[in-house]
C-alpha cells in the first residue's frame, strides 16, 4: 500500500500545476473525473483515495480542502454557485456525497 501512495504523491506532483492550488505533503488517488482542477485547491497533509468525482461550473464556484483532511474512496463533490469548504481536520469516509 506504501507504494501505491508513493505514486499517488508523485502524480499529485505532476498535476499540481493544474490544480488552483496544491499544498505540501498532500496525494490524491486516482480520480473518477475532476471538472475544472483549476478551481479545486487541495491544503496540507491532505489524503484522498480513489474514485473522486469533482464537479464545478465554468466560473462561478469552488471547492477548497484546508489542512489535514482525509477523503475516503468514491467522494464525490458539487459546487454549484457557492463555494465548498472542507475544514482542516476533517475526515470524510467512502462513498460520500457533498
Amino acid at each position: 500500500m506504501q507504494l501505491k501512495k508513493a505514486i499517488w504523491f508523485f502524480k499529485t506532483k505532476l498535476l499540481g500545476l493544474s490544480y488552483g492550488g496544491l499544498g505540501t505533503h498532500s496525494y490524491v488517488g486516482p480520480a473518477t473525473f475532476i471538472e475544472h482542477r483549476s478551481q479545486v485547491f487541495i491544503g496540507n497533509n491532505v489524503r484522498i483515495y480513489p474514485g473522486m468525482r469533482i464537479e464545478l461550473p465554468p466560473k462561478d464556484s469552488l471547492i477548497s480542502i484546508k489542512d489535514n483532511v482525509s477523503i475516503g474512496q468514491n467522494f464525490h463533490g458539487v459546487s454549484y454557485k457557492k463555494n465548498l469548504v472542507i475544514p482542516s481536520g476533517v475526515v470524510i469516509s467512502a462513498n460520500v456525497c457533498s
